[in-house]
């Protein structure tokens, strides 16, 4: 089942981080407050920029944070798609929902080359 979502993290929008567990959700909240504002930020959906590697816990299952090592992630964190699409964006969804099994998320054609080192092994 989904995690349970807390009350809006960006003060009082749509969007709101999901409950995970207590030291995880204060890491996250410290994320998006750090993150600033992303073109494609929408009132229902926040991008995250995660300035680190999260520190998953035994809740993430996902393919994508067996994957992403933390030279991985310097590697990849501040490449981009001609759209504007990040490695935080994509991880985003693993992040922040750790049921899920693939955990990233290709955000154009662009971003299967540019991150293909955390795509091509899931």
């Amino acid at each position: 089942a989904p995690p349970a979502e807390s009350a809006a993290a960006d003060g009082g929008g749509g969007f709101s981080l999901p409950k995970i567990e207590e030291g995880f959700d204060t890491w996250l909240s410290g994320q998006l407050a750090a993150s600033g504002p992303d073109d494609k930020d929408t009132e229902e959906f926040k991008y995250i920029t995660f300035g680190e590697l999260p520190p998953f816990t035994d809740k993430h299952k996902s393919l994508m944070r067996k994957t992403l090592t933390p030279e991985l992630f310097e590697k990849l964190k501040d490449v981009k798609s001609s759209k504007g699409y990040t490695l935080s964006n994509g991880m985003q969804a693993g992040v922040l929902r750790p049921h899920l099994g693939v955990g990233f998320t290709a955000g154009d054609e662009e971003c299967f080359e540019l991150f293909k080192e955390v795509i091509y092994p899931i």
